[in-house]
Parts: C-alpha cells; structure tokens; sequence
C-alpha cells in the first residue's frame, strides 16, 4: 500500500493577499478558544490554521499525505467503511499541543522540517514514545492529572462531548490550570455520506456528588455510559471514539441494574453479571453479550432487537 506524497496541501486560501507563516511561529501561536465539531481531520487542522491568521499571515501550510485506498488495522479497524470526524474544544493550547491531538485521535504522524509541515497517515497507533524524556515535566503533570480526585461530579441527561467539557472547568477550577484536550472521535460512513452520529443519542446520567474520584475514572465513567472507547494519552489528552455509530444502535441496549435485582430477589450490592444473563437465558433471551458497570448501576446489552427490549422491560417490571 502506497501514500501518495502530497495527497491533499492546506494553502493559504487568499494566497495572493496573504503569505504562509514559516513553521516555527506557526506551532508556537497560542489558541485561546477554539470549538471544532464534527470536521474531517482536514478541515479540522484547516480550522487550526485559520484560528491564528494575523493581518499579515495564514497559518503554515501543512501538507497531508494518505493511503491512496482507506486501510483499516488493529488500531484503526473501521477506516476502509468510515470516515474520522473530529470534536473537540481547545482552550488555552499551542497550535503545536492542537496538532498533536489531532494526529493522535485521527491516526497521523506529524512531521516538522524547517520550511514543511506534513501529516502522514498511519496503519498503527500513534504515540509520543520520548515524551516522558523530551518533557519531564509535562508528562508528570499528566500522571498527576490522572490521579487527581475531583471532590464531586454530576451529569445529568449530558451528552458525552458536554459531560467532558464539564469535568474539564472542574479540573481548571481546583488547579487553576487548563487540561490537555479532549478529542471526541465520531464516524461518517463512507457510502452514506450525509449521515453522521450524534452523541447526544447516548446520555450519560453519572451522579459523583459523595464520592471522590480520580480525573481518569471519570473520563472512563463517561466513555463507557456514553458507548465510547476510551484512550488517554502520555501528555494527558483524551481520546474517546464513538462506537455506536458502528455498533448498530439497536442492537445495544441500557438498562438499570435494579429491574434486575427485583427479579432475582437480592439487594443489588450481590447481583451479578453471571445471575442476571442466566435469568434472560431462562426467560427465554439469548444474550450474545451483557456486561454490568457497578458504579453507575447501567447493564449493558448487546444483540438485543427493539422489539425485544419492550418485551424484556414488561417482564422485569413484572
């Protein structure tokens, strides 16, 4: 499989008003606020050029270079079916931090010469092996973060993308800094272009109010009750990608562990995964998989019909 060299160039859009800014001063300039949602990676880096054009310059131009069919691997199963659409909100970052995330989320490779800033796409995961030696401090911070316990979260009815949004002005508030990002991760198909996911499909409803916990444990907590995998990186950004787009919705169901527990007859600190799929089986439901997250009281379900879950909830609440 062969990349094309320079398969897609972000020039400056009024080139003849305006000069590309040199590389340097490009990955130094600082984004104060930035909202992106739901943007290709190209036009998501595109969006990072634009958000520090002065009177005088556009941002660099960077050069991307793909596999000239989609190939999908083991870190990016799903990339010959679906396109990356990338969400995320910058806060106080350097363009350079920006990129990194964004090549790390959407499976690229940045490479910086004097004169040329380019993205190569990738078959593999995308990590920063020297970090911890190039940025001691900085990837520190980033163990710290991991471990910091936020005195009380609450998210009610919140999507993903706000949920984090929340838990990231908690962390700003208690250590006065900002966090590394959070890039959502959502997928386009590619047949049907014009369909994209929405998270707000998938709320979360995660109620921390008495219980301190870790930073990383909550961003868990919101990728697992939103249908999203979860990765954090070693400078401390978040990654999470939506699955349901890819998993057919209606084949995944949520339901409260206590419907569960009242037809077992336990209290629900004794119900288990085991004694709630062997009660579907007797009752007639074949279970391909079920999974139960303790902390949030959510059972998981998968291969579960529409049809089936209105049946399944009649006879639970029987």
């Amino acid at each position: 499989m062969k990349l094309l060299p320079a398969l897609l160039t972000l020039a400056a859009c009024c080139a003849l008003a305006k000069d590309p800014m040199p590389v340097a001063p490009f990955l130094a300039s600082h984004i104060t606020s930035l909202e992106i949602r739901q943007l290709p990676f190209p036009e998501a880096v595109e969006a990072l050029r634009q958000a520090v054009a002065t009177e005088e310059w556009v941002g660099a131009e960077v050069q991307i270079a793909r596999y000239r069919e989609p190939m999908q691997s083991e870190a990016h199963p799903w990339r010959d079916e679906y396109e990356n659409l990338v969400s995320v909100h910058f806060r106080d970052i350097s363009v350079y931090d920006a990129l990194q995330a964004l090549c790390a989320a959407c499976g690229f490779e940045m490479d910086v010469e004097v004169f040329k800033l380019r993205c190569f796409e990738t078959s593999g995961q995308v990590g920063r092996p020297a970090f911890e030696k190039l940025f001691p401090e900085a990837a520190q911070r980033a163990d710290q973060l991991r471990k910091l316990k936020i005195p009380a979260f609450q998210g009610d009815g919140l999507s993903a993308y706000e949920a984090m949004k929340k838990l990231q002005d908690e962390v700003c508030k208690l250590t006065g800094r900002q966090p590394p990002p959070f890039v959502f991760i959502s997928q386009r198909d590619r047949k049907s272009p014009g369909k994209i996911g929405d998270d707000t499909h998938h709320p979360i409803h995660l109620n921390l109010k008495d219980t301190p916990t870790p930073y990383f444990e909550i961003c868990r907590y919101i990728a697992e009750l939103s249908a999203h995998s979860f990765r954090m990186s070693a400078d401390g950004h978040v990654i999470l990608r939506r699955v349901a787009d890819i998993y057919d919705p209606v084949r995944f169901r949520v339901l409260p562990v206590e419907l569960f527990a009242r037809q077992l007859g336990k209290p629900v600190a004794e119900v288990t995964e085991e004694a709630m799929q062997a009660w579907m089986e007797e009752a007639g439901w074949s279970v391909y998989f079920l999974s139960y997250h303790r902390p949030s009281g959510r059972v998981f379900i998968e291969s579960l019909w529409a049809g089936d879950e209105g049946a399944l909830l009649e006879a639970l609440e029987k």
